[in-house]
């Protein structure tokens, strides 16, 4: 094989490489994105579910779901 054509060759494929790694992050970011969008709907949903309920209960259920917003952006990372 020609010594130029398989520099091309291995400088197409790093830059494929690089591709992908870009597009898996950008992944990745989406995932963690609609992951915390996902929490702040259940958190809002218990708030306006539990306004005019049981304060009690509404800190704890608010204090479970702030632990697993911690956790998912812990994971995240």
């Amino acid at each position: 094989m020609d010594p130029r054509q398989q520099e091309r060759e291995e400088e197409a494929t790093r830059l494929q490489d690089a591709q992908l790694a870009q597009l898996r992050e950008q992944r990745d970011e989406l995932a963690a994105s609609q992951r915390q969008r996902e929490a702040v709907r259940i958190v809002q949903a218990t708030v306006q579910r539990d306004a005019h309920g049981n304060h009690a209960s509404f800190w704890c259920r608010t204090a479970k779901i702030v632990t697993m917003f911690s956790l998912m952006r812990y994971r995240a990372t």
